[in-house]
This record gives C-alpha cells, structure tokens and sequence, in this order.
C-alpha cells in the first residue's frame, strides 16, 4: 500500500509540476495583453534575483530531496541483482589468400566487390535473437524470469517487484476502469531473450586487435562460465556454417559466370574468324601503305595535268588576241589558226585525263577509309577476344580455388578462443566502484534536487511573488511593501521597536523600520488626497486573511504619529475583527451618527492621540439585532458628517469574496487600495477585482503587498543591487 500511495502521490505531483510550470513559463502582460515567454521575457537581472530567491527559500526543501534521492540511488543499486562476469576472447583469423572477389561485370575486370568487415558480422551474430534464442532455451532462463517475476524468492528481487508492481498499480487501476486497453499476456520467452540481447550490448572489438570479447553476467559463477562458453561454441559453429553456405554459394556464382564467360569467349572468337574469312586480309598495314604510295602518285599526276592545262589555256589567250590584229597578214592567220586548233584539241585532252585523275583519287579515298573500318572493327574484336579470355581464366582459376576451399573446408577467416576469464566460485560479485559511485550519484542527485526545488518554486504558479511582477502582470501601482516580521511578545524580533500587543499591533513610536515601512504607504497616500471627498480612504482585498485589519490600524498609528487627525472605521461586518478587539459594540458607531447623535456626544474610542475607531456597521432593514454595511446613500452621509472633524477617514472593508456588493460603495470614497498577501493572492484574483471596480466606476488607486517574505539576506541583497534592475532584490 505504501508504494502503491507513492505511486498515486508521483503521478499527482508530476501534474502539477507540469500545470505549475506552464503557468509559471508563459504568462500574459496585463498592460500590453500580450502572451509572452517569461523564461525568454527576463533580464539577466531578473532571473539572477529569481534564482538567489529560490535558493534562499527553497533550501530546507532542496536539501531534503538530496538526501531521500541520495538514500533512493544508493539504495536502488544495491537493489540491482549481483552478478558475475565471465569473459571469453574470440580472435578472428583472416586467410588473405582465400579472400577472393567476383567481378561484378565480365567486361570489367579491374572491379571488385568491396572486403567485408567479418568483425561486424561476428559481433552482430553474436547479438542476434537467434543465437539468443538457442541459449535461453538450453538453460531455461525463460522458466527462471517467471518465477522470479511471480514468485520471487531473494529478497532483492521480491523488493524489486514490489516496485515494479507499485508503478503499474495505476494502470492497472486505470484499465479497469476501462481508460486503457487490455493489457497484452507476458511473453516469457520474448522478454528472456530481450534481456540476453540487452546483456550482450557491451561485445565489441578489442580497440587494436582482431579480439572480440564476449561477456557474459549471470548470477552464479558457475552459469557465467557454462553460458560464455557455451555461446563461444556456438558462435563459431554459426560463424562456420555461414562461412561454408557462402563457400558454397561464391562456387555456383564462379561456375555460372565461367559459363557465361566460356561462351562470350566462344562467341568472340567465332566473330573474329568470320571477319577474316569474309574480308581476306592479313596485314592491313601493308594494305594501308600500298594505297597511301598510289593516292600520292595519282595526286602527282594530277597535280602536273593541272599544271600543263593551265599553261596551254595561257597559250590560247594569246594566240586569240593575235588573231584579233587587223594588220595580220593572211599567211600568218593562218599559221595562228592551225596553232590555235592544235592547242584546243590539248586543253580537251588534259580536261579529260584530269577527270580520270580526280575519279581514281576518290575512288582511293575510299578505299582507303573502308581499309581503317576494317582494321578498327579487326583490332576491337582482337581486344574483345584478349578479354573474353582474360575473365575465363581468371574465373577458371577461382572456380578452381573455391573447389579446393570447399573441400578442405578452408574458409577466408576462422575463429579461435584464445583467453577465457572464468569465475572462481569463491569470488565477489561485480559491484559498482564506489569511488566512482559516489560522486556521481552526489553530483546527480543534487542537480536533480536543485531542479525540484526549482520546480516547487514554479508550483506556486499564479501567487504574489514580489513588487515587480504585481505591477508588471496586473498594471496596478504598488504603494507599498510590507515585510512580514516575527512579533515576540509586542516587540519585533531583533529590535527595540514597540509595536503594540495581540493580533492587532500597530506602530507605537515615529521611529524604526516599521514606521518607515508605513511612512512609504503614507506618503503615496497623502499624494492621492487632496481633502473634501478624497480624504476618505478604502483598504479591501480580493480574498479574505491578506491583513487589511492590521494594514489600515497602522496606516492609521503612523498618520497619527505625523500629527493627522485619523478616524479608522470597521466595515467588516463578517468578522468584525477591530470591533472585537477594541470592543466597539457598546459605544458609539456609524449607526448612532446616522440615527441623530450630534457631533458633541459621538465619542469614538481613542485608541491614541489623533487616532480614532469606530464601527461602521448599521442595523438590518428587517432584523434591528442584526449588523449590515452601510448603504451607499449611509455611508455617503456619514463620510459628510465626520469629514469636518477628521483629516483622514480609513475605511476598513470586507473582502470581495465575502461582500461582493463593496464595490458599489468604493464609489463614496476617494482613494481606493487593495491589500494583497505574498504567497497568498492570485495574480488572476487581484487583476479580476480591479476589473470590477472599474466597472463599478472606481478604479483601483493602489496595491499594498502585505506580509512579503524575502528569504535574501541583506548581505547578499547589497551585494546584487548594482546586478539587479532597480537594486530591490
């Protein structure tokens, strides 16, 4: 029941710490009305002073959980079951020259398949399910996990359990209730085998070394030894078995591919025949130089026709100019057409030889072009044949090895165990180093109470912190600070200062903290006043028990020790705490002023000089025995009767939880302020009552934080002034 309680008590608390932070990180501006981060919304200043003020009040709290987490992770790991390690050293023996590569295409054969690293495929065998599975059920440790898990026998265990069950009682609780699904049967096996494979994590590869280091933890000596042994066995028996299946599947891949390379060398050599005896050549170089020697003869005639052409066509424009000539006799006409004839038949002859030229250089052009094909096709199926026969070789010569491999059961690695550490029966079991186990959980638990007391700090949420986050979150002024002192006997502790005795005390002596604290209070008052209507003072609250009754007797002291003449009335008809503690039900109040008492014969209580009370309660409409608030119409009345006799009249109401209906009556006074309580108020409260008496038609004048605890040292709050914004940690 008690860790079932617990349980129920860590998932309540994990809510709120949840519910708490949300509120506590994002919040809204109440003057901008704007979302903001407040993590991100601090300055460094800011999260100094809420840092200093979490430690200075949380530290009581911050200590404890150190010492219960302390205790709890001590505790915990003595818990953890004691076990004994037994370390076998597996060496991985390469056979280089057995380590032969596939081509991966046949007319490739430069490359190769990338090696295989066989330590990775060692270690990830021996972090297999499969093999995990062969050892549970060889030593029955699935039987084993149901009985220390439904009948558990050690007392470690049983505790363990305990916990255990104690974190599922409420999701157990919870499906019965039908929130969650069925819960699925236990698997035994599965969650034997899960934590074998968990335990075999930490096999790896000895940094520098071909060594793996299988490590075995059980919880007797003698099973560490049978079981590290017995997976040493059967991870080279595995290893062995996967190396001959890929022996023999790397010899039907080498058979298949010689096939495949035996008829590609066929076929080459079947395409190389075929071109010979179709083309007839045997050495094309030569046939290549008998056509260059008669393209260049036949260019050397052509090039001499062209020449004698050009020279005959000279000789032909010469004679036809001759011919021209009017003085040429007739025996020279005709000597110069004969000549003409004879070179006309010339030019036509070397026309056509040049023609005959032209063709026969084409046409050995062509041939000689069509010989450079021949040879270029010749010369690839050559390469073609030379590489078909390469690859056959080659795999013939693999095939070959691979046979020999299979047959002598050679493989490209063996595995051999060359360094068992076993476990004496008479040894220790492997616990953790305290020296290094200490401070680590020190180190650990205190960051994680340090985190908590954070955490409770950020549970209070929405409360009233401080001066700065009351005027930033609700827009309000603070008028004042009031510290929360501890009263011995009327005197402050640690002081001189008489402050009065009983519940209600109130400052006696214009001197000391207290007077200057309310002296601050008074002042911002005093700037409000400005006599007639706005002498008449207001001090509620948004909930009940903030200190408006002890805020407005010493507003009222310290106004009297400056020489004002102060009228204090109770309005508090709830609880009437300054007419009980004053006894002002049997003199005159409110109501007898009301009912025709004159001025001359109303004598309030005169508490000190220039400090009066009187109770402010009249009675009912239908009840005269009962005591109500004055009405607006009363208390207007009563506020004009007795400003003359008065510099300042505090009013001393209800709070709005108690009396809704004060905030129709703020209307009748002049300054309005809300006492608020550190720790206490909610920012959300305080920021809803001055809403309604905006409504109303008075708005909220001030706020007075009541009763804030500083847990910062003075010391330390000079020390950070100059860090802090405004130096007010």
């Amino acid at each position: 029941m008690v860790v079932k309680s617990g349980a129920v008590c860590c998932i309540g608390c994990s809510f709120r710490i949840v519910h708490g932070l949300a509120a506590q990180v994002f919040r809204a501006n109440a003057r901008t009305g704007e979302i903001t981060v407040r993590v991100f919304n601090l300055s460094a200043g800011q999260l100094l002073e809420h840092i200093i003020y979490v430690f200075f009040r949380r530290w009581l709290a911050m200590a404890i959980w150190f010492v219960v987490l302390s205790f709890s992770c001590l505790f915990g790991i003595i818990l953890i079951t004691p076990t004994y390690e037994a370390v076998n050293s597996v060496l991985i023996q390469n056979n280089y020259k057995q380590q032969l590569g596939l081509f991966d295409k046949l007319s490739s054969p430069g490359v190769l398949n990338p090696r295989v690293n066989w330590a990775n495929n060692v270690i990830s065998v021996a972090q297999s399910y499969d093999l995990a599975a062969q050892i549970i059920n060889e030593f029955g440790f699935a039987d084993r996990l149901r009985k220390t898990r439904e009948a558990p026998e050690d007392f470690r265990d049983v505790v363990k359990m305990g916990i255990i069950n104690g974190f599922k009682w409420p999701l157990s609780k919870l499906r019965e209730m039908g929130v969650l699904g069925e819960e699925d049967p236990t698997d035994y096996v599965a969650d034997a085998i899960d934590e074998f494979v968990e335990d075999t994590v930490d096999i790896a590869l000895i940094e520098d070394t071909e060594l793996i280091a299988l490590a075995v933890n059980e919880r007797s000596p003698e099973l560490s030894n049978a079981v590290v042994d017995r997976l040493s066995l059967l991870l080279i028996e595995r290893m062995k078995a996967l190396e001959n299946d890929r022996a023999g599947y790397a010899l039907r891949l080498a058979e298949e591919a010689l096939v495949q390379s035996e008829a590609a060398y066929k076929g080459a050599m079947a395409a190389l025949e075929a071109f010979r005896l179709k083309n007839q050549v045997i050495d094309y170089a030569e046939q290549k130089k008998l056509q260059l020697v008669a393209r260049e003869q036949v260019a050397s005639d052509l090039q001499r026709v062209e020449a004698d052409l050009s020279d005959s066509r000279g000789g032909l424009t010469w004679i036809l100019a001759e011919m021209a000539d009017a003085k040429l006799t007739p025996s020279d006409y005709r000597k110069f057409a004969d000549q003409r004839a004879e070179l006309e038949l010339a030019i036509a002859s070397l026309v056509a030889r040049r023609d005959q030229l032209v063709t026969a250089l084409a046409q050995l052009d062509r041939n000689l072009d069509g010989l450079i094909t021949r040879e270029d096709t010749f010369r690839k199926l050559e390469d073609e044949v030379t590489a078909t026969r390469s690859i056959y070789t080659q795999l013939r010569t693999q095939r070959d090895e691979l046979m020999v491999n299979q047959s002598t059961h050679i493989g490209e690695f063996s595995l051999k165990v060359v360094d068992s550490k076993r476990v004496s029966p008479l040894a220790d079991p492997d616990w953790p180093a305290l020296v290094l186990l200490v401070p680590i959980v020190f180190i650990f638990c205190m960051m994680l109470a340090i985190m908590i007391g954070f955490g409770l700090e950020m549970l209070a949420g929405d409360y009233v912190r401080g001066a700065r986050g009351l005027y930033e979150l609700t827009g309000l002024d603070v008028a004042g600070v009031v510290p929360r002192w501890r009263m011995w006997y009327g005197r402050t502790k640690g002081t001189g200062e008489g402050v009065g005795k009983g519940p209600h005390c109130w400052v006696k002596t214009a001197a000391g903290r207290h007077y200057r604290t309310y002296k601050t209070i008074v002042a911002d008052l005093q700037a409000r006043v400005d006599g007639g209507k706005a002498a008449s003072v207001l001090l509620c609250s948004p909930g009940a028990r903030d200190g408006k009754t002890h805020m407005s007797l010493n507003l009222a002291a310290t106004m009297a020790l400056d020489g004002q003449r102060v009228l204090l009335v109770d309005l508090d008809t709830c609880r009437s705490s300054l007419t009980r503690r004053f006894k002002l039900a049997q003199r005159p109040g409110v109501a007898d002023l009301l009912g025709g008492l004159s001025l001359e014969d109303f004598k309030p209580l005169r508490v000190q000089p220039g400090f009066d009370v009187v109770s402010g309660a009249v009675p009912a409409m239908g009840d005269k025995t009962a005591r109500v608030q004055p009405s607006c119409v009363q208390l207007r009345r009563a506020l004009d009767l007795l400003a003359g006799s008065y510099d300042i009249i505090l009013l001393d109401g209800e709070s709005l939880a108690d009396a809704p209906h004060l905030r129709v009556l703020a209307r009748e006074v002049g300054v309005l302020y809300l006492v608020v309580r550190g720790m206490k108020s909610l920012y959300s409260e305080i920021k809803q009552a001055a809403d309604l008496f905006a409504k109303a038609g008075h708005k909220v004048d001030g706020l007075v934080l009541n009763r804030f605890h500083d847990p910062v040292f003075r010391s330390v709050r000079r020390a950070m002034g100059s860090l802090v914004e405004g130096g007010d940690l």
